[in-house]
């Protein structure tokens, strides 16, 4: 759902893709991680960076999407879609338009419109 949620980004807002969905990221990891294999994935990248224990962990993926927000932050990049201009009002229209990218069939949790309006809205 990364570039599912970036590719409506760069096309209405000509953010950098790569900026996109790195911003995007953190959020999509949030959502993933309520799926019991995307979380153990996740957990486990966690402990290989040293943030966190490779359990099932709630707290160890935080601390990845946290992880990925500082990376942002220290490459001085916005974290928020607030923050890069996007408008609150255009959240169902991206939504909409991510949701018909093909990337999102790749996503390890299933993301129609609504799910992409909720991870949009998390980074907003």
């Amino acid at each position: 759902a990364a570039h599912s949620t970036a590719n409506p980004l760069t096309a209405q807002y000509d953010i950098v893709h790569g900026q996109a969905v790195g911003m995007m990221l953190p959020h999509v990891v949030r959502f993933n991680a309520e799926q019991d294999d995307a979380r153990g994935a996740y957990a486990e990248l966690a402990a290989i960076g040293k943030l966190g224990q490779a359990a099932m962990s709630g707290e160890a993926v935080e601390s990845l999407a946290k992880r990925l927000t500082k990376l942002l932050e220290q490459a001085d990049m916005p974290v928020t879609l607030r923050a890069s201009g996007v408008e609150e009002s255009m959240l169902t229209t991206l939504a909409a338009e991510a949701a018909g990218q093909w990337t999102a069939s790749f996503n390890p949790r299933e993301v129609g419109q609504a799910e992409m309006e909720s991870i949009y809205r998390a980074a907003f």
